[in-house]
Order: C-alpha cells, then structure tokens, then sequence
C-alpha cells in the first residue's frame, strides 16, 4: 500500500493520526513491536531531501542516431545526446556517414571539461564501436547498452527523437545537410 516500510515487520507506514505516520500492524493488528511514530512534515522534509540531494538522474545521459531522408533521396543520420536529469537536449550532430570516430569525437563536444556523465545508455549500433568505447572509458563514462531490440529501455531519447520526428520533420522536407541542422537547431532552442 505504502512506499514506506516498517523496519521491525515490513508492514507498510500508514497515517495513524491527523499528523503522524505509523506502522501498519502495530496499529491494526498488533503484531508488531514497532510503536515509532513519525511526524508527517518530518516524513515529508526527509523523501524531499532524497529526491533534491540523492537523485541519480543527473549522472546519466542518453545518446541515439536516427535516419532522416531528404529531397534528393540521401539519408543523413542525425545524433542526439539528451542528459536525463532534466531530459535536455544537450548536443546533435548531422552526418551522412556516422563512424566510430565521429560518434567519439560527438561525445567529447557534448561533454566539455568535467560535465561528462557517469554512465551512457545507448543501444547496440554497430556504429558504438571500440574507438567510441574507449573514448567513453577516457571520459570515465561507463558504458551501458541497451538489450538487443529493446529500445524501451532507452525511452527518454527515443521519446525525443519521436517529438523531433512529429513536431519537425514530418511536415517539411528536408533539402540537405544544413537544413536538417537549422530545423533540429530550432528545436533545441
């Protein structure tokens, strides 16, 4: 029922008074020794420090590639970099031919100084190859792929390239490299 457990039966915290939380089934069933009580607003002040202060999100960045056709027929290869604590888009890229080489050096210029991530979720491209890994190490990014045809798993990015998708590029027709990087520009700002 509750988030909060009680440490003695494992018993969900439940509201036992107008401003106090107590376990469960000492309450109710009298089952438990635990008779602590805790303040509502005490509560309250100690899940908000956890969320402001332990928060894990801002250690994790997210990067994908996606295809984009244009005018002439050509398909260029658009890379995002979204960090996920504030689910920002934080670096693109336009290609025509993405190599390991060039998704290592997006990183680096998605990542100035000491801003790098702990850890990178990406998928399983083949594009992620061993010079991208190694940069990643340098970085000291761990690297965390996604399982294989999983991208749920990578859900905020795949979420942003869908609105870019939606919101963008499906009402116009993009007629080049520098147009394609104007209009996924314009979407960042």
């Amino acid at each position: 029922m509750g988030i909060a457990k009680c440490g003695c039966c494992g018993a969900s915290y439940v509201k036992i008074s107008r401003n106090l939380f107590g376990c469960a089934a000492a309450r109710n069933k009298g089952t438990c020794d635990n008779r602590l009580n805790i303040r509502i607003d005490v509560f309250e002040a100690v899940i908000l420090d956890g969320l402001r202060h332990r928060n894990h999100t801002a250690g994790i960045a997210a990067a994908d590639l996606f295809v984009v056709p244009t005018i002439a027929l050509k398909l260029l290869y658009c890379m995002v970099v979204l960090a996920h604590q504030r689910r920002e888009l934080v670096h693109h890229a336009i290609t025509t031919h993405p190599t390991a080489e060039w998704v290592a050096r997006q990183i680096i210029e998605a990542f100035p100084l000491d801003t790098a991530p702990r850890y990178l979720v990406r998928d399983r491209d083949a594009v992620y190859g061993p010079v991208m890994r190694k940069r990643l190490r340098a970085l000291r990014i761990r690297d965390r792929p996604t399982a294989p045809r999983s991208p749920w798993q990578n859900a905020y990015v795949e979420r942003l390239i869908g609105s870019i998708r939606h919101e963008c590029l499906d009402h116009v027709i993009v007629l080049g490299e520098s147009h394609l990087r104007r209009i996924v520009s314009l979407y960042a700002s």
